[in-house]
């Protein structure tokens, strides 16, 4: 049973201080209602809350795919046989091609308007609620997405 939409867990994060994003409670609560968050911290992480918990290392842009528990994948192009996702994750993907036409990226931009002083910029292909992060209270530091794994095509 869902707790909460994509769209409400959003509107609550919405104007976070990015020191304090998410509750225990909400990471909880999220991870129930099978929704990821998504947001930048530090100057090279993307952090997951919720469904997916964890960070992955990023770049000034990085794009990433979501994959679901048994789908197959491969971290480089050397590897001979494709791995089977063990759960749901987020994974890295080259920048060694067109990644436009995947159903499931997600960008990671950063610095993609440091004269509004945001740092971060999340965007992803797959549907997702939008919410922003800031700095201190004032300066909006990230533009962070929900998902709803739900609604996902598997």
């Amino acid at each position: 049973m869902k707790i909460w939409t994509k769209e409400q867990l959003a509107e609550l994060l919405n104007g976070k201080n990015a020191s304090d994003v998410m509750t225990a409670e909400q990471e909880r609560i999220a991870s129930e209602s099978n929704l990821l968050v998504l947001f930048g911290e530090s100057d090279d992480l993307l952090e997951m809350r919720g469904a997916i918990n964890g960070e992955e290392d990023t770049s000034w842009e990085s794009d990433f795919a979501l994959l679901f528990k048994g789908e197959k994948y491969s971290y480089t192009d050397v590897k001979l046989s494709p791995e089977k996702a063990e759960c749901n994750m987020i994974v890295p993907l080259s920048d060694d091609y067109d990644n436009d036409n995947n159903p499931r990226l997600i960008r990671v931009s950063a610095y993609p308007d440091s004269d509004a002083g945001l740092c971060w910029l999340i965007t992803s292909k797959m549907p997702c609620a939008s919410f922003t992060i800031n700095d201190d209270g004032e300066l909006p530091y990230c533009k962070g997405i929900v998902i709803d794994l739900d609604e996902i095509n598997r």
